[in-house]
């Protein structure tokens, strides 16, 4: 069976019964070659594009690698014929969708877009998920021969998302993170009444199980460093608007400090307050977790560069 639409640096190939070679550009520097075919290949299950790396069918400059291979520009990656009658039906991603996110681009230049993610969609597909913001874009601009994430936010926290559109550009940026370069706010709303002074959480964590067999991570000793300061922003009577700086980015760094100190984050179901968030959060409108990144501060071609992700209405409904 011929397999159709693979795309390579703009040029899209009808995969026959042949053998095609492809030379690795700027764009697939540093990616790895499971990604790769999986990212290029949509329509082929992934379990055969991992049988014809373990068998040497690939070759990258005429050698067997494995699947963590990571490309070089001017690899020469052979694709042999793929031969194969299981296919994956391309993914129906719903208009709406991309309507929705098309509104919701705050900037984009050359390099990269900044959207406002928005809550209770995940960031790429997963288990659960068929598709995430990563796919829709995609979809959205088949002429764009790379889109990536610079960076991750959970499925419920919405707000500021950045998306490289070439890999230098990706690989700086992800150097700026790593560097501290990069100035990351979010804004939440706890539970209770943070105190003035509460204004440095240093944890250590570790990623291990929770309770009914969630995955997370826990205040372990044996963990990494976690660091997130805080100002108190408003009150009310029983909740805190707060905005958290992270220092470090460890998975869901900020939850757990704010759940750590006793003030967990309103609708968070992971690390929060099931009962108070039950009595709380009664409206359906109002069912969501309480936790925005609302801007992102850089400096890009020697301009400072900041952008600001609004708040979701239901923040100033609940504080109501």
């Amino acid at each position: 069976m011929n397999i159709p639409l693979a795309c390579f640096g703009g040029v899209t190939i009808i995969m026959t019964s042949s053998v095609h070679y492809i030379t690795a550009t700027e764009n697939h520097h540093d990616q790895r070659i499971d990604n790769f075919l999986v990212r290029h290949f949509k329509t082929v299950p992934k379990s055969y594009l991992y049988r014809i790396i373990r068998k040497g069918e690939l070759r990258v400059n005429k050698k067997r690698v494995k699947a963590d291979y990571r490309l070089q520009k001017g690899d020469m990656v052979r694709i042999p014929p793929l031969k194969t009658d299981e296919t994956v039906s391309p993914r129906k991603i719903p208009t709406f969708w991309k309507d929705y996110l098309n509104k919701s681009i705050l900037a984009q230049n050359q390099d990269f877009i900044i959207l406002n993610k928005p809550t209770a969609i995940a960031v790429h597909a997963g288990t659960g998920d068929a598709f995430g913001i990563i796919e829709i874009l995609r979809d959205m601009h088949p002429a764009e021969t790379f889109l990536e994430l610079v960076h991750r936010l959970d499925k419920d926290t919405s707000g500021c998302l950045m998306i490289a559109k070439n890999r230098p550009a990706l690989l700086k940026l992800h150097k700026m993170i790593k560097s501290h370069e990069m100035t990351k706010i979010y804004t939440l709303i706890a539970h209770g009444r943070w105190p003035k002074n509460l204004k440095f959480v240093d944890l250590k964590l570790q990623r291990g199980g929770l309770s009914q067999g969630q995955r997370g991570v826990k205040v372990d000793a044996a963990g990494k460093s976690s660091q997130t300061s805080f100002i108190l922003k408003q009150q009310t009577y029983a909740l805190s608007m707060v905005e958290a700086q992270l220092h470090t980015g460890k998975m869901h760094q900020i939850r757990v400090h704010a759940s750590e100190s006793g003030y967990p984050i309103v609708g968070d179901k992971k690390y929060g307050h099931w009962e108070a968030d039950k009595k709380l959060l009664k409206n359906k409108q109002l069912q969501h977790m309480y936790l925005h990144a609302s801007r992102l501060v850089f400096e890009w071609e020697h301009k400072k560069c900041q952008f600001i992700a609004p708040l979701p209405d239901y923040f100033n409904l609940l504080l109501k």
